[in-house]
């Protein structure tokens, strides 16, 4: 399942992709090759419209620029590769520029790998333990009202947790030198998914789980042999934790219920830890 996001909010994101494309005669065509790293807008960095492109303000043109991914809305699986899509569009223009990167939710350190799989268009970079997407030189043309890049993102380690997809365009009136362009920011947030790794607990012998078609509440039973570090979590299918309990067991028999009565129907993901074991199900709140 592809996602489709556009934020018009100014994020800080930026890429000094400074796209001054001037294309007139006198002027020289800075940064057409590509934006320097550091302009994503992400946290940390500038955008190509501190300086620049600063006639106007952040998003305060009639374009956008959107992000999508192959990632599901269920979240990454660690060491699977995606598809990232960055999309700029301003009516009437015909020259954009792009900036992207990912970012760990915890630290903002880069996070997954980059893969560039249309270099003609597109490139990377490394700056800062970060992986840096920007245009090429031929890779700022092309379309009328919009311009699009893909690259692959092969997902991180599991247990990483969230991630979030910056991004940034300049849409170049080649007016006025680079004076009449428009910039444009956006930002993707990315779970990880609840099933990473994890196996079935239909599969766990000392793990039961009932309902999984639930009207109102599902139980969970344990048999602890010995004293035991118990976690469980629901996320529904936007990654949205919406129960979550955390307890030592006591050696013997636990029965644990779980009320669905105020929850939205759906499906949702549970998932169960342990010192000895975990795995996940999925149920359908009717």
């Amino acid at each position: 399942m592809q996602r489709f996001f556009t934020t018009r909010r100014p994020l800080l994101l930026g890429l000094s992709l400074c796209l001054a494309l001037a294309f007139v005669a006198h002027d020289l065509i800075s940064r057409s090759g590509g934006a320097p790293d550091g302009r994503t807008g992400a946290p940390g960095d500038l955008t190509c419209q501190n300086g620049c492109h600063s006639t106007f303000a952040l998003n305060a043109g009639s374009g956008g620029v959107s992000i999508s991914t192959t990632i599901p809305e269920t979240g990454y699986i660690s060491g699977t590769t995606y598809q990232v899509t960055i999309t700029a569009k301003e009516q009437g223009i015909s020259k954009f520029g792009f900036g992207a990167l990912a970012l760990d939710n915890t630290n903002n350190a880069g996070i997954g790998t980059v893969t560039i799989t249309d270099a003609d268009n597109t490139q990377a970079s490394s700056a800062g333990g970060k992986e840096y997407i920007t245009h090429t030189a031929a890779g700022n043309a092309g379309g009328t009202d919009s311009l699009s890049w893909t690259y692959d993102w092969t997902a991180p380690a599991q247990g990483t947790g969230g991630v979030t997809f910056y991004a940034t365009a300049v849409a170049a009136s080649q007016t006025n030198g680079n004076k009449d362009d428009n910039v444009y920011s956006s930002s993707v947030a990315i779970t990880e998914s609840v099933t990473n790794s994890l196996e079935f607990l239909s599969n766990i012998d000392e793990i039961k789980l009932f309902p999984t078609l639930v009207s109102d509440r599902f139980k969970v039973e344990l048999q602890a042999g010995a004293s035991v570090d118990f976690e469980l979590s629901v996320v529904n299918n936007q990654g949205q934790i919406v129960h979550q309990m955390n307890r030592v067991l006591a050696p013997g028999f636990f029965d644990y219920a779980v009320s669905t009565v105020d929850w939205a129907a759906g499906m949702y993901y549970v998932r169960i830890r342990s010192d000895k074991s975990q795995g996940f199900e999925k149920i359908i709140v009717r």
